[in-house]
């Protein structure tokens, strides 16, 4: 038995009907070297397998009784992996669009919470016309309160193989499920961590502290701290008002080599960098066909998958975040990239502030839940300036090709929920020297999602060519290279910044 902690346990309670919360993949893969079709009784054999590679797949939630305490992962006695395989054939006629209309149906299901939280649909009847022969695809559904997007990729890198028909040094041993645990000791375990809850609130307060000052040296160290987003500074857009609870999905794949060579005629610059400058070349591009491109900039929170030292969980979410000024309103998008390695340099210093993690176990994860039920209710994204306009996140993935059985990985997209105020969300995955860059929204606030994966195809094609037409080739370099912040003296105007956002991350009034 192992209890949520409150970042993985806020992912839970913030799922509503409308927004459910799972990382969702689109998987096609292709079985010609085998020259046969690859069937669903392969595949139900082949995840058997595999099911003792990670706890997860047979443990499902129990809440503490009236929520006194987060939820803890059990194992669930009456697992069956037949409840959590579908197959689903495509039918005639079939095609890539038909399929991706199915991923999108199904990441608009949420999962059911009195199982293991997650779901594989094998999906075949391709067209050979259209796909080629014996290609097959599967949608896997995992919930976010178990993993984030860079360990959801590593766990189905475990239930694939780096050859074809590899076999697997690890012996599945018999499963014993643990006994269920008991409303009583629920409520002790509880009990037992509110008489300790004090102390810990000492300790996140300093490590708050502490992180607080950190950041805030930072600040100031970094010439080009206007770089840096502010609260609620986002101009409001289509993607930032209350959403339903349908999906649109799409994509497009893009050759890594074409991005590399981008990365390697501007000095300094990263893969991220460019993915960032072609997303936001993309956006422009869509709102400007809009007619709604605001004057400033459009800011993407960028999640990051960390593994933070004093985490040691083998699933769950070990993440922070930046805010990134994507450029949106450059029209040239070699200064565009310019600028958007300006800002990502300028959200790195603030990376040290405190973890996500322990910024839930200030607020009760039940506060949090009813507080965004509320925020739903009344509709309230369409009342303020977003903190963000859309979320990015760019997962690097293995680099040589993957395998099911004898079924070669062929392409792989992936999506992320989706909240009232964060209708829009991108997931670049790298994978096999491709990055495939996908697209998540619903029809009421991106109705033509094919403008907008063909506009990521247009805005990398805008991007080489203007590295053509220019002689700029360097970034600046990070301002706060080279200079020791203990060489800082801290001033009563910093300590009185330092505690003025303290009281206000606690409620308290500063008069």
């Amino acid at each position: 038995m192992q209890q949520l902690s409150s970042l993985d346990a806020s992912f839970y309670f913030l799922e509503t009907e409308h927004t459910p919360m799972h990382v969702g993949g689109l998987y096609v893969f292709d079985n010609g070297e085998a020259g046969q079709d690859y069937t669903f009784a392969q595949f139900r054999e082949h995840i058997l397998s595999r099911l003792h590679i990670a706890r997860f797949f047979r443990q499902r939630i129990v809440e503490v009784p009236l929520k006194l305490d987060n939820p803890y992962w059990v194992d669930d006695p009456d697992f069956h992996v037949d409840n959590h395989l579908l197959h689903v054939p495509l039918g005639k006629p079939s095609n890539r669009k038909k399929l991706i209309n199915m991923a999108a149906a199904e990441f608009e299901k949420p999962l059911e919470r009195d199982k293991p939280l997650w779901e594989a649909i094998f999906v075949d009847g391709f067209d050979e016309d259209e796909f080629g022969p014996h290609r097959f695809a599967v949608i896997f559904k995992l919930h976010h309160c178990a993993i984030d997007s860079i360990s959801g990729e590593e766990m189905i890198s475990a239930l694939l193989d780096v050859e074809p028909n590899a076999t697997r040094s690890e012996i599945a041993r018999e499963w014993k499920p643990e006994e269920l645990p008991t409303e009583t000791e629920l409520l002790l375990k509880a009990y037992k961590k509110k008489a300790t809850q004090m102390s810990q609130l000492g300790q996140i307060a300093r490590e708050f502290l502490s992180s607080l000052t950190s950041s805030i040296l930072r600040r100031r160290l970094v010439e080009s701290a206007a770089d840096q987003p502010g609260w609620f500074s986002a101009p409001h857009t289509s993607f930032n008002g209350s959403i339903s609870c349908r999906r649109v999905f799409g994509h497009k794949a893009l050759d890594m080599s074409r991005i590399k060579a981008v990365r390697d005629k501007v000095d300094g610059a990263t893969v991220n960098d460019v993915i960032l400058t072609i997303c936001s070349g993309a956006l422009r591009h869509y709102l400007n066909f809009k007619r709604n491109l605001p004057r400033k900039s459009l800011i993407a929170f960028s999640p990051l998958s960390v593994r933070s030292r004093t985490i040691h969980a083998s699933f769950g979410n070990q993440m922070s975040a930046t805010l990134v000024r994507l450029g949106t309103h450059i029209e040239d998008p070699v200064e565009c990239l310019l600028a958007i390695h300006k800002s990502v340099s300028s959200s790195k210093v603030y990376n040290h502030a405190i973890s996500a993690d322990s910024l839930t176990e200030i607020i009760p994860t039940t506060t949090l839940a009813l507080a965004s039920r509320l925020y739903s209710g009344l509709h309230l994204a369409d009342r303020h300036s977003p903190i963000y306009n859309l979320s990015i996140t760019n997962v690097p993935g293995p680099q040589r090709p993957l395998y099911l059985g004898a079924a070669k990985l062929e392409s792989q997209s992936n999506s992320a929920p989706l909240f009232d105020g964060l209708g829009l969300v991108i997931v670049a995955l790298s994978y096999n020297g491709v990055i495939d860059i996908a697209v998540t929204s619903t029809p009421e606030v991106m109705p033509d999602m094919q403008i907008m994966t063909d506009a990521i195809g247009i805005a990398l094609n805008d991007l080489e060519v203007a590295l053509e037409k220019t002689t700029v080739t360097s970034v600046e370099s990070d301002p706060t290279e080279g200079r020791s912040e203990l060489s800082v003296v801290l001033t009563k105007s910093i300590w009185d910044e330092v505690l003025d956002k303290a009281k206000g991350a606690v409620g308290i009034d500063n008069s």
